[in-house]
Order: structure tokens, then C-alpha cells, then sequence
């Protein structure tokens, strides 16, 4: 059971690691924010920028760079 959770926790970085390098990435080839909301299933443009900010400040690397505009 214990190593259960430990490799949880490592999944659970790596997943942060792989959508905040997603969420980059959608940014960099023109996807909005609204679309991006769309995408994840989220209710708002407001809440995918909210999930981008929590995403990195968890993780780190060329992902939580700044942006493109």
C-alpha cells in the first residue's frame, strides 16, 4: 500500500508536468484561452488561466516560462 501512494505522487508530478507543457504548447501555436477551456472541459477562460497559474507553480522547466501573447 505504501508504495502504492508513493508512485502516485509521482504520477501525479508528471501529469503536471505534462499538461503544464500542453498548455504551452497550445498557447504557442494561437489556441485562446477560451478554447482552451473548451478543451479541458472547464466552465471559463478565467478558470484555464487559473489552472495554468497552480499547474506552475508546482512544477518546473521551460513550461512555466513566460508565455506567448
Amino acid at each position: 500500500m505504501h508504495a502504492g501512494l508513493r508512485l502516485l505522487a509521482s504520477a501525479r508530478a508528471e501529469l503536471d508536468q505534462a499538461e503544464s507543457a500542453l498548455l504551452f504548447a497550445a498557447r504557442g501555436v494561437g489556441m485562446t484561452w477560451p478554447q482552451i477551456a473548451d478543451a479541458l472541459d472547464l466552465a471559463s477562460a478565467q478558470a484555464a488561466q487559473q489552472r495554468r497559474s497552480r499547474l506552475s507553480t508546482r512544477t518546473s522547466g521551460p513550461e512555466t516560462r513566460a508565455e506567448p501573447c
